[in-house]
Formats: C-alpha cells, sequence, structure tokens
C-alpha cells in the first residue's frame, strides 16, 4: 500500500484510499467467516484449498495490473532499507514518536485476543456463544470507523482523528476494568474496533502525508518491528499475572499503558499547535 501511495494515488485521495481499504478488509473477514461457515460443510477439503489459492492467483493479477513503476532511487540492500527508515526516525523524533503512540491500540487489540477469552471465562462467565457475538460485534465496529472516519478526519484533521481514536480506545480499556457486564462488555468492544479502526486509517493517511514515499514502507517496517517487540515483553508479564489468577492486574497494566500513551499524544498535539500558532504570529 505504502509504495504506491504517490505513485498511482493522489495526496487528496489519501483519506478515501485508507477508509476504502479499511471498510473491504473489515467486510472480507465477515463474509469470508460467514461463507466459511457454509462451504466447510458441503465441499471437500482439496476445493476448499482449491478456490483459497485462485483468489490468491486473482490478487497477484490484479495487483500485476496496477501501473507502477519502481524508483531508481530504492536500494535493493535490506540493511540499507532499514538504515534509511531509522535514519527518518532520528531525524523526525516528534513524528515518529506520535505514529510509535498511534500503534498502542493496535498492540492493544493483539494483547486482547489473548486478555479476552480469559476475561470471558473468569470474569463474565460467559457462555460459548458469547465468543461468536463478540467477533460478529467487533466486525461491524470496525466496519462502522471505516464508513464515518473519512468524514471525521475532514472536520478534525487528521492527526486530531488520531488522538480522539487512541483516547476513545483508552476509554474503553478503562471503563472494561471497571464495569464486569456482559451487556456492557459487547458495548466496548463495538468502541474498542471502532477506535482501533479509525486510528489505523487516519494513520496510515499521516503516515503518506508526513513521510516521502521513497522511504515510507522502510519507516512502517520499523514501526512494526518496534512494536512487535514491545508486544512480546507485554505477553510476557500478562502470561505471568493471568497465570496467577489476576486478570485484573492485566487490565490495569493495559489501561495505564493506553491513558499514558493518549496523555503524551495531547502532549505532543498540543505543542505543535502551540508553535503553528506562534509561527503564523510572527509571520503576520
Amino acid at each position: 500500500m505504502f509504495a504506491l501511495n504517490q505513485e498511482v494515488f493522489s495526496k487528496d485521495a489519501f483519506q478515501s484510499l485508507n477508509s476504502i481499504m479499511e471498510i473491504q478488509g473489515q467486510l472480507s473477514s465477515m463474509l469470508a467467516g460467514a461463507i466459511a461457515s457454509l462451504v466447510i460443510t458441503r465441499w471437500s477439503l482439496q476445493w476448499i484449498l482449491t478456490v483459497d489459492a485462485a483468489t490468491y492467483i486473482a490478487a497477484f493479477l490484479c495487483l500485476w495490473s496496477i501501473p507502477y513503476k519502481q524508483s531508481s532511487e530504492r536500494s535493493d540492500k535490506k540493511h540499507t532499507a532499514m538504515k534509511e527508515g531509522l535514519t527518518f526516525i532520528k531525524e523526525n523524533r516528534s513524528v515518529s514518536i506520535f505514529l510509535l503512540l498511534s500503534f498502542m491500540p493496535f498492540i492493544a487489540v493483539m494483547m486482547t485476543n489473548y486478555l479476552f477469552p480469559i476475561y470471558l471465562t473468569q470474569e463474565l462467565k460467559a457462555s460459548p456463544a458469547a465468543y461468536g457475538i463478540e467477533s460478529a460485534v467487533y466486525g461491524f465496529g470496525a466496519l462502522t470507523a471505516g464508513v464515518f472516519i473519512v468524514s471525521i478526519m475532514k472536520r478534525t484533521g487528521t492527526e486530531l482523528a488520531v488522538m480522539l481514536n487512541i483516547s476513545l480506545f483508552a476509554l474503553g480499556i478503562s471503563i472494561l476494568f471497571f464495569m464486569k457486564l456482559l451487556p456492557i462488555y459487547f458495548s466496548i468492544v463495538f468502541l474498542l474496533a471502532f477506535a482501533n479502526a479509525g486510528t489505523r486509517v487516519a494513520r496510515n493517511t499521516f503516515m503518506m502525508q508526513k513521510i516521502p514515499n521513497i522511504i515510507v514502507g522502510r519507516v512502517d517496517s520499523c514501526f512494526r518491528f518496534i512494536t512487535l517487540g514491545i508486544r512480546i515483553l507485554l505477553i510476557f508479564f500478562f502470561t505471568y499475572v493471568t497465570a496467577n489468577d489476576r486478570i485484573g492486574l492485566a487490565f490495569l497494566g493495559l489501561s495505564l499503558l493506553l491513558l499514558s500513551s493518549a496523555g503524551a499524544g495531547w502532549i505532543l498535539y498540543k505543542r505543535k499547535k502551540r508553535k503553528q500558532s506562534a509561527l503564523l504570529k510572527s509571520v503576520l
């Protein structure tokens, strides 16, 4: 996606493009689950795998047809590509910190994939049907974000949209720590899905706007490497506390992480606005 942004699409299309990709991604996941539940009992395994392989071939042909030419400035050396991404991060610290904070909802979602089943079983004493309802509610929340996030970004701006969604996610996790009721849990899952998907669309748009096209994919890879390390550390912590029947402590830690990330993000956002305001006054 990032390698194609300025070569194929204009900057004015970034918001709509990311929103459409989020919608089709969530919609395809929901439809895939529904279709799989129907065909898995009617088709043999070899036919299912054949159709699955055919979809990958079709996707490859679609991507191949995109009118994209690789820039001659790109480096083929992997270590050079990683170095260029890290160099941008070091030279643009405020943007890089803001982007790292915007990955926190994604990191939290990865953690909730581990924590939510334990939470449903130990704290809410929910039936197995609750797992299916949770998946449906999450998909609907993410799909809703894909539909409305473009209009939100147009009204608030990309950076403010990122911060609003991070704050919404932090609020949802914090409420979940205190309110242990199944209806509230499903409502929070909807909010978390909306905030995570909204943050992802706004973050991708922000990266396309702020990072040169030639290195945007490399910078994104560096951030994903960093967030992978954070996820590994959190998994160690959550595995320890849940093994000792302290699921509440895990959610408290996740809540504090997200609240501190939202707070730091707001500080960066306000600082940037003050600098822009001061620069505008000096020009006038």
